[in-house]
């Protein structure tokens, strides 16, 4: 009897051979929600693992690259920036328009010279100098600001200290309403090459782009190549001027404490105009620039 109970206890006893469940409806025409072997090792937590591990080792690298050049002394990094994001000759810019949209574009010097569409209030860039005007100077890298937060700190300045050519302002105004208003405050030299005082379709661009101007607070010298319209004399010149650029003469006022320093930082060319062209014998240059400040500040009293 204990033989024969041994024997029943060493034995296997046969599984119990039960129906399959499942708590879910299947769908006969679209399989069932979980048949994709594919889909469910996508969203497995192993997987998911695997993806943060490589995108916090890119972001270490990342870190590592930029963080060797930053142990870098400051003399040296400036000497990276100003190779990387200055033009001895100055930045010229014009206006142009991409997929329906007012933007500005890098141009040489010598291709500043160009002739004016009054209807579209642009400058016509003629092709065989397109290359010219794209090329002609210093290849320029402004992606270097968007590395991480000191280099941009420290190169924004260097990028926008330097001398800034608008052709009209047109450029001006879609350059300063790109940048946005904590560039525009690194902003120190501006010439503008062409403006169109006289011309009543001007008028609404001009007031537009000195106003963002005005956030231009430590801007150091505003030059006017060339103020192009029908004058009797200097005095109707500020006048104009003073119409587009009054919100200018305010904000710079306000933020240098003086409420004349727009005129010291303003100044026009000898020959600004059709009437300072024709009479700029007739006139010393300097009694010329003196009636027009001396306009200005009677209309900002």
């Amino acid at each position: 009897m204990s033989d024969q109970s041994q024997s029943l206890a060493a034995s296997p006893l046969p599984k119990r051979k039960r129906a399959q469940i499942n708590y879910y409806e299947s769908d006969p025409d679209h399989g069932s929600a979980y048949a994709s072997d594919d889909l469910a090792e996508e969203y497995s937590p192993r997987k998911k693992l695997k993806k943060a591990v490589e995108s916090d080792r890119k972001a270490k690298r990342a870190k590592a690259s930029s963080s060797s050049f930053l142990t870098l002394s400051a003399e040296l990094r400036n000497m990276v920036y100003e190779y990387a994001l200055t033009d001895p000759e100055g930045v010229g810019l014009i206006a142009k328009t991409k997929v329906y949209r007012r933007t500005v574009e890098r141009s040489h010097r010598a291709c500043h010279n160009l002739s004016y569409h009054s209807q579209t209030q642009r400058y016509i860039v003629p092709e065989d100098r397109c290359s010219q005007c794209e090329f002609g100077g210093r290849t320029l890298s402004p992606a270097l600001l968007s590395v991480n937060r000191q280099i941009n700190f420290e190169a924004s300045s260097i990028l926008y200290k330097q001398e800034l050519m608008f052709q009209d302002t047109m450029a001006l105004h879609s350059f300063l309403a790109q940048i946005g208003p904590t560039n525009r405050t690194l902003i120190s030299d501006v010439t503008l090459r062409a403006y169109k005082a006289g011309w009543v379709s001007a008028t609404a661009i001009n007031l537009a782009a000195f106003t963002l101007l005005a956030s231009a607070t430590n801007l150091e010298s505003l030059y006017i190549d060339g103020i192009e319209g029908d004058f009797i004399n200097l005095k109707s010149v500020a006048r104009r001027v003073y119409r587009d650029a009054h919100h200018w003469f305010e904000g710079i006022g306000v933020a240098k404490g003086d409420k004349f320093a727009g005129i010291t930082v303003l100044d026009i060319s000898q020959a600004s105009g059709s009437w300072l062209a024709q009479n700029s014998r007739r006139e010393k240059l300097e009694i010329s620039k003196e009636r027009f400040r001396t306009e200005l500040r009677t209309l900002l009293r």
